[in-house]
């Protein structure tokens, strides 16, 4: 369904209704129609991407290193912050986890129906209450200052200066 205002619901409903499942995950190439129907919104807005998968990589891209770069280039280079929910009984934790996780999204155990409209509710949630996009903080220890250690699993990427630049993410009032 291309990117639009949710005016045909019913129609939207039927198509979901005819997704089958095949037993194959190109979970790269899902990634990559969901970024590339982001970029067609206002420069201005918030690009969230929900990945619903079992993490199965078999089909396209099926190294994960490859994998956690172009997700994490999609937040580098077009602002696209990907949030995952892992789905059926042996989805990759690691693999979407990692995905939310490089890209400052969430990761949700979906396993059930019933944890869905929680889910949802919550992204939605934390996008109405957005007041800083994809904050990153830059330091630079000093002379005087023997050590500096981070708390926490946050990116954090030497730059050609000698700081040290820390992927917050998004803050929300």
């Amino acid at each position: 369904i291309p990117l639009q205002p949710p005016r045909n619901r019913q129609g939207w409903e039927a198509l979901i209704g005819e997704i089958q499942t095949i037993g194959s995950t190109n979970l790269t190439g899902g990634w990559m129609l969901g970024r590339d129907e982001l970029m067609k919104a206002a420069p201005e807005a918030t690009r969230r991407l929900l990945l619903l998968s079992d993490g199965q990589l078999n089909v396209g891209i099926v190294e994960p290193g490859m994998v956690m770069r172009l997700v994490g280039a999609g937040l580098e280079k077009d602002a696209v912050r990907t949030s995952c929910l892992g789905f059926g009984p042996d989805y990759n934790e690691d693999l979407m986890a990692e995905c939310a996780r490089i890209t400052g999204g969430q990761f949700y155990d979906a396993q059930s129906a019933e944890k869905l409209p929680a889910i949802f509710a919550a992204e939605l949630e934390g996008l109405q209450k957005l007041v800083v996009q994809n904050l990153r903080v830059r330091f630079k220890r000093l002379d005087f200052c023997d050590a500096a250690m981070l708390l926490g699993n946050s990116p954090v990427v030497s730059l050609p200066d000698g700081r040290q630049e820390i992927t917050v993410g998004d803050l929300v009032s």
